[in-house]
């Protein structure tokens, strides 16, 4: 607790026009600040994650993604793929990267050769629907 609230506290403790329903208006706005700051941080939060999610989906060139964070079933894909959708499986880690005495901390992502790829020029989003060979 900062000292200046204590300062505070202690004053309308000793002081003998402070009344105990002062010190409970004080609690109160002190809690109603609280869940405010809460509220609102968790929506911001919602807020990014739902950019975040249709960001991706832009990104990454597909109509639906499935996440997990275990390996998806083999049989998932093989069904996904005789119902005529393509498949491509991405794999990312966060990871620290050592240049000289600076470390930066990234996320390394991995992409099989199906996956497809959304380029972003001059706020035009093309999509290619081949694969490209290394």
């Amino acid at each position: 607790m900062p000292p200046w609230l204590n300062d505070v506290i202690e004053h309308l403790y000793s002081s003998t026009a402070a009344s105990y329903e002062s010190i409970l208006a004080l609690y109160f706005a002190a809690l109603l600040v609280a869940v405010t700051a809460l509220s609102t941080v968790r929506f911001l939060t919602n807020r990014v994650a739902q950019s975040l999610t249709l960001e991706k989906s832009s990104a990454l060139a597909a109509d639906l993604v499935l996440e997990r964070t275990e390996s998806i079933p083999n049989e998932w894909r093989e069904r996904a793929e005789q119902q005529g959708l393509r498949t491509a499986l991405i794999t990312e880690f966060p990871s620290v990267i050592f240049i000289g005495d600076d470390t930066q901390l990234v996320q390394v992502k991995g992409v099989s050769e199906n996956y497809r790829f959304a380029v972003n020029c001059n706020g035009v989003v093309s999509r290619f629907t081949h694969s490209h060979q290394p």
